[in-house]
């Protein structure tokens, strides 16, 4: 590692934008893989600006491992197609392409659950560890069995991927019947291409590739979203091509690239670069994205905004800048670099739109996120003082800038005695008492964070206690629905601590079950079952139980039962596998089930539903083709292959068998699109290619599949 030249002088250069580096090392433990080590290779040099960005990497001959989330094979120029004409409209299952209007989602905390949930569950992890169930309960088959097989035997086998599903995925493409399985084939086929070498996903990127220029809309922009889902550094020429609306790119798009498309592709490029292991991709991937936003207008504010967002997801290993002879080094250089253009957007209030801007904090903060925790100390001062002084200025440019703030306020402080981290903790007590409720949410879930981070002082944990207290006090006399945050963030705290191996108050687990037994409001009682759950209070599993009973029987029972399964309680089981056997035609209900059992490690029950799917009529296949995806269940490929392939099976079922067996075959324990739900805060404030608050209540309030969820949606709308 460089070390730093005139650091004092560094830090006036970086002004605002170095503050705000850290926002996002709150995020749960575990949501970002760490990239492979590649062996080493020497990056291109760029010219001052950026004006002609590194060529794509040369291929080297590796064939990539899957889980790896990266690949070492070539990046290559887009192949020329034949430019069709692509129309604006489009449908899925008579669904109109532009989303209903349904207006803010219903209670806030269910987007921050909705978003966040993932990185707690990892559903994937626990079906794929070890372990046996106990006890008995007749379900389906009238019968339990232990699940004995060993670990590797729950993951699906590549040979399996590459030579039956990877085929009969392909094959999807070219049958007829409607958009729906065309489109979850799509976003199948990105899911599983982590696990094929080189030689099978040229095909596959090929077939993709095509679709950009599909006549249905929503078509071509799954083919855009399955590209950078696959994680594939061979895609980064088309992607660039896209989102650059260069010549190539209109051939494969049949003519001027689509706004909505470009963005598609920035966050494709970002996905990308952050699962390769080589910093000359890396270095591509942010003169790319940093070239395209400095060439457009104010008009084009979801394309800016996705460039914003996904250079933050680039960890360049490359962290300070030189700037030889007072000359400024490219954006592409290091992290700095790229901080200080980010800087020069946060500044820019005459000149860049209020919606861009509002999320650049969150993408200053996405730039820090994978540093040393050595590096982080070293530079936190600075940062903090650069956030601090944004404040007023910040508050001044509406609730989603301030929340960003907040977020990057949540990832600074820790409990300490230092007059720094006094400031900090001041300024994010500031915040939570606005009334701009986004704003005051965010600020709660910070202090929860912080309040279980230690310094490094004498007293690392010495304002532990205060911080709490103003969570506490929120829980007992605030407002519907800002307590549910309050909760939240008390579990996130409880959390932190066990974490660390530190002793929790008793205090605080009675304040979390006291919430829970006082909640009317369903999403407050949901939110504090929850709350309980992340907390890993087993001592009120029956007052979650009688929640379970006690709340509406759709999206709020669900919830609950997920609980139960993130508390891990045996005696959850006889209540779930009941919840199951109720939901035997409902995919959203029986997914719970089958996820919350998953949890607490009861692996035959995912055998059960195998054994039941041969014979079953459509709406039940539905059901259990999405339980059995959710938890990448590998027992479930024949029988999912074999409906497939059925002349008889519609559209509609198709689609979901699809995106059950790219789910199975995707190698990552976190889906594509859950990478990308830090780059928004509680909130929302998002553009619509990321994601929509009208889809998501679509989502909440009814049975829609992912598909559906395009319309009118955005890549975290997949998250459903």
């Amino acid at each position: 590692m460089e070390h730093w030249r005139n650091p004092a002088g560094l830090v006036r250069g970086l002004g605002l934008g170095l503050g705000l580096a850290l926002g996002v090392l709150a995020t749960p433990a575990g949501a970002f893989a760490a990239a492979p080590v590649a062996a080493p290779i020497t990056a291109p040099v760029l010219g001052q600006g950026d004006r002609n960005p590194p060529p794509p990497p040369e291929p080297t001959g590796k064939t990539p491992e899957p889980g790896t989330g990266g690949t070492a094979g070539p990046v290559v120029p887009a192949p020329a197609s034949t430019p069709p004409q692509l129309p604006g409209g489009g449908t899925v299952s008579g669904l109109p392409t532009a989303g209903p209007d349904l207006g803010p989602s219903k209670h806030p905390w269910v987007t921050w659950w909705e978003l966040y949930k993932g990185d707690f569950l990892r559903v994937k992890t626990a079906v794929r560890r070890g372990g046996t169930t106990t006890g008995s309960a007749d379900f389906f088959l009238g019968q339990d069995a232990s699940d004995a097989r060993p670990p590797a035997a729950r993951e699906v086998r590549r040979e399996v991927v590459a030579t039956r599903i990877l085929p009969a995925l392909l094959a999807e493409l070219d049958r007829s019947g409607g958009p729906d399985a065309v489109i979850e084939a799509l976003l199948a086929l990105g899911r599983l291409a982590p696990s094929l070498t080189a030689a099978e996903f040229r095909p596959v990127q090929r077939s993709i590739e095509t679709q950009l220029r599909a006549s249905n809309q929503l078509v071509a922009e799954a083919a855009a979203i399955a590209l950078g889902a696959s994680s594939r550094e061979e895609v980064l020429g088309t992607l660039q091509h896209l989102l650059a609306d260069a010549d190539a790119g209109r051939k494969l798009a049949g003519g001027e690239v689509p706004q909505r498309m470009r963005a598609y592709a920035a966050y494709g490029i970002g996905l990308v670069a952050r699962a390769s292991a080589r910093e000359d991709v890396r270095r591509f991937a942010v003169a790319s994205l940093s070239r395209t936003l400095d060439s457009l207008d104010r008009s084009h504010s979801d394309t800016a905004t996705a460039c914003v967002l996904a250079m933050g997801l680039v960890p360049l290993e490359t962290w300070v800048v030189r700037d030889p002879g007072g000359v400024p080094e490219p954006v592409s250089s290091s992290r700095v670099a790229v901080l200080r253009r980010l800087e020069e957007l946060l500044g820019a209030r005459r000149t860049s739109r209020l919606d861009v801007r509002s999320l650049v904090p969150l993408a200053l903060a996405r730039m820090g996120a994978d540093l040393p925790d050595g590096r982080r100390e070293e530079l936190k001062s600075w940062w903090a003082e650069s956030v601090l002084a944004a404040m007023p200025r910040g508050r001044r440019d509406g609730g989603d800038f301030t929340a960003s703030l907040a977020l990057a306020l949540g990832t600074l402080g820790d409990a300490d005695d230092d007059p720094l981290d006094a400031r900090v903790r001041a300024a994010l007590l500031d915040l939570a008492s606005v009334s701009e409720l986004g704003t005051r949410h965010e600020a709660l879930l910070a202090i929860g964070r912080v309040a279980a981070r230690p310094g490094e002082g004498a007293n690392p944990w010495r304002h532990r206690d205060a911080l709490a207290a103003v969570l506490l006090s929120d829980l007992e006399r605030g407002r519907s629905p800002t307590r549910a945050f309050s909760a939240t963030a008390l579990a996130l705290a409880v959390r932190g601590l066990r974490e660390q191996g530190q002793p929790v108050p008793e205090s605080w687990s009675d304040a979390l079950g006291k919430a829970l037994a006082s909640a009317r409001a369903p999403e407050d009682q949901v939110a504090a079952a929850v709350a309980i759950a992340l907390a890993g209070d087993v001592r009120h599993t029956a007052l979650v139980h009688e929640t379970f009973a006690s709340v509406p029987k759709g999206w709020e029972r669900c919830q609950v039962a997920l609980a139960m399964g993130l508390l891990g309680e045996s005696s959850s089981r006889n209540l779930l596998r009941e919840f199951a056997l109720e939901s035997a035609q409902k995919p959203r209900e029986l997914r719970a089930a089958t996820e919350a059992l998953a949890l607490i490690g009861d692996h035959a029950f995912a055998a059960e539903l195998v054994a039941q799917l041969p014979g079953l009529q459509p709406q039940q296949l539905q059901a259990y083709a999405t339980a059995l995806g959710a938890i990448g269940e590998p027992q479930a490929v024949d029988a999912l292959l074999e409906s497939l392939t059925q002349s008889s099976t519609g559209a509609s079922l198709r689609g979901t068998l699809c995106r059950a067996l790219g789910a199975i075959a995707d190698p990552r324990a976190v889906g594509f699109a859950q990478v990308l739900a830090d780059c928004i805060t509680a909130g929302g404030g998002a553009p619509p290619t990321l994601f929509s608050q009208a889809a998501l209540v679509s989502a909440v309030s009814s049975s829609h599949s992912p598909t559906a969820l395009l319309v009118g949606g955005g890549l975290l709308n997949l998250l459903q």
